[in-house]
């Protein structure tokens, strides 16, 4: 049943969610000033692992608009999320590397896996790409059963049809295991690894409200970018980070 989520657009999607008619009570949330209003509202407590990874969450869909542009994301996560985060969908069509740009010549198809994989610089690009993301509020470096775990999520909720237009984004504020880059790599599904730093306070002393202040939480940077083999090979030929230089875009053999 869930699968239909990747099948309707975003602003479908928050219609299936409850809400409130006070928006200070609504539980879909856009940004990181929806949700600390949502929080403040609630009363919820600002060192609560909720609290905490849902702030997360909204810092890391900001930064993936603001760093990989992709504008269409929503925010999914609840007690019914089926493992995901946030959805959305991705816009290529004006992500062509100047190498390929006015040449015939495209990427080939290759074999990852035992799958055969075709980039997507040899289809349509005007078909935006499904983006499914899963975030992870880790303190310790990502292993490779969290990494397995994605595998069952991805199954779930991706139709077999739909697996070379469909990346799953991993994200989380510290690196991986060395185990748990292996895995990723291994993976027969397209994952990419973001790493983006949590949204902390400006201050560790702050005064009785401003623990809800958006103002407080600045967003953090985006540290690294890592596509697995088929990840890799979907997008050949296209420039999908908005400014690398300040960003580490990670190889098969580096840690990210």
């Amino acid at each position: 049943m869930f699968k239909r989520l990747l099948h309707i657009s975003p602003r479908a999607l928050l219609q299936t969610r409850g809400t409130s008619t006070d928006p200070k009570l609504s539980s879909v949330f856009r940004d990181i000033k929806s949700y600390l209003r949502y929080a403040k509202a609630k009363g919820l407590s600002p060192l609560s692992t909720v609290f905490r990874g849902t702030l997360y969450e909204m810092s890391a869909m900001e930064v993936l608009r603001r760093d990989l542009k992709i504008q269409n994301l929503s925010h999914v996560g609840g007690a019914f999320d089926n493992g995901l985060d946030l959805i959305g969908s991705w816009s290529l069509s004006g992500r062509v590397a100047p190498e390929y740009v006015d040449l015939d010549v495209k990427p080939a198809t290759r074999t990852v896996l035992g799958t055969r994989v075709t980039p997507l610089l040899t289809r349509n690009l005007l078909q935006d790409v499904r983006v499914i993301v899963q975030c992870k509020a880790y303190t310790q470096k990502i292993t490779a059963a969290t990494v397995r775990e994605l595998a069952g999520t991805y199954q779930f909720v991706v139709h077999r049809v739909e697996k070379n237009r469909t990346l799953f984004l991993l994200v989380a504020p510290v690196g991986m295991t060395p185990q748990g880059m292996a895995q990723t790599n291994r993976s027969n599904f397209p994952i990419i690894y973001v790493r983006i730093e949590e949204s902390v306070p400006v201050s560790t002393r702050l005064n009785k409200g401003d623990e809800y202040d958006p103002r407080n939480y600045p967003l953090g940077k985006m540290i690294a970018f890592y596509c697995n083999p088929y990840a890799r090979t979907l997008l050949e030929g296209l420039t999908v980070v908005a400014d690398s230089k300040k960003i580490v875009v990670a190889s098969e053999n580096s840690e990210v």
